[in-house]
């Protein structure tokens, strides 16, 4: 079984559990959490549908509505991806 874990990259006993039981292991997804973004989303969609603002404008503009900077600038660039922007 160490030979198993090793491959799957699992603990050895979870893969002897997995190999000795009669059924096929369920995994269920978790829902998606909400994340600080989520608040500016629908925002940036409007934004975007009025011009193809860079991810650097859509920074400044969230800034201008109270966007928290704790919050790495690389989520504008997920969440302008997501929004469907062009990068201009």
């Amino acid at each position: 079984m160490v030979e198993h874990g090793k491959k799957y990259h699992i603990d050895p006993r979870t893969a002897k559990r997995y190999a000795e039981s009669p059924q096929k292991p369920e995994y269920r997804l978790s829902e998606p959490r909400p994340t600080k973004m989520d608040l500016y989303k629908q925002i940036v969609d409007e934004w975007l549908e009025e011009a193809p603002y860079s991810a650097l404008r859509i920074l400044e503009k969230l800034r201008e509505k109270g966007f928290n900077d704790t919050v790495p600038s690389e989520r504008v660039w997920v969440l302008w991806g997501i929004s469907g922007g062009d990068c201009v």
